[in-house]
This record gives structure tokens, C-alpha cells and sequence, in this order.
């Protein structure tokens, strides 16, 4: 497999159903892991989910805070080496659906609609070689004068 450019998590976020006050309380549960080019299954990603969160999971997978479900994210970007991951609430991802015409703004239509997670250690690579070369450049430029 290539480099990845981006991936999709889909989530849905609801009442905690197990909690003694489940008006007050929520939680996040993944639908769907999407790469560029398919839909991975969710039991491939547990161990990932497991080692981020230091705590057995199963499916559903379920997340009772958004920074939990942020942090593991991130740490399942840089493992897949990606350079960004969308994560979206399926109301959103059915939002950004409808709202494009062309299917090439549909990745726009997800940083709208959803939070784009950066995976500096892909971006910054990329990032780091133009920067690289320019530094290189003011070096040369320094020793001729």
C-alpha cells in the first residue's frame, strides 16, 4: 500500500444508555473506519484502539468523551502513516454527501463539515523537504556573497 492521503472515521453520537443519568451523559460509537479507497473493518483497528486507550475494547466500539475518541484518532493516523484523518459524525457525513455536486469537493465538503486531524509526522516530511530546499538554497546564496 501506497501513501495514504486521508482517512474517514464515522461516528454517531447518543445518549449513554448505561449510565445512571443517560439525559446527561453521551458517548461516541464508531460506524465506520473508511480509507481512500474502502471500508476497513472495525475488528482490524481494535488493537490500535486497545493500546491507545490502555483498556480492553470489543465492538461497538465506544468512546464516552470526544478527546478520547480525538486521541485515538491521531494515533491510528500515524500508525497507518496517513496524512490526515476526518472524523465526522454520520449526521455530518450525510450533510457533506449532499451538500457537493462534483465528487472531487467531497474532501472539502469533510473539513466543513467534520474536524480534519493533521498527522505532523507525514505533513511535516512533505513540509520538511520544500523547507529543506529553501534553506539549502539561502545557504549557497550566503557563501556566494
Amino acid at each position: 500500500m501506497g501513501q495514504l492521503k486521508n482517512l474517514k472515521l464515522i461516528y454517531h453520537f447518543g445518549q449513554d444508555q448505561n449510565s445512571d443519568i443517560p439525559e446527561l451523559s453521551g458517548n461516541y460509537q464508531i460506524l465506520y473506519f473508511i480509507s481512500e479507497d474502502e471500508i476497513i473493518d472495525l475488528d482490524f483497528i481494535i488493537p490500535f484502539f486497545e493500546t491507545c486507550l490502555q483498556k480492553p475494547t470489543s465492538i461497538p466500539i465506544q468512546f464516552s468523551s470526544f478527546e478520547d475518541l480525538k486521541k485515538v484518532a491521531l494515533s491510528l493516523c500515524i500508525e497507518m502513516k496517513a496524512a490526515e484523518m476526518f472524523l465526522i459524525s454520520s449526521q455530518d457525513y450525510n450533510l457533506a454527501l449532499q451538500s457537493v455536486q462534483n465528487p472531487l469537493d467531497l474532501k472539502e465538503s469533510f473539513r466543513r463539515y467534520g474536524l480534519t486531524i493533521n498527522n505532523e509526522e507525514v505533513l511535516g516530511k512533505s513540509r520538511g523537504g520544500w523547507l529543506s530546499s529553501l534553506s539549502k538554497i539561502k545557504d549557497i546564496a550566503k557563501r556566494k556573497d
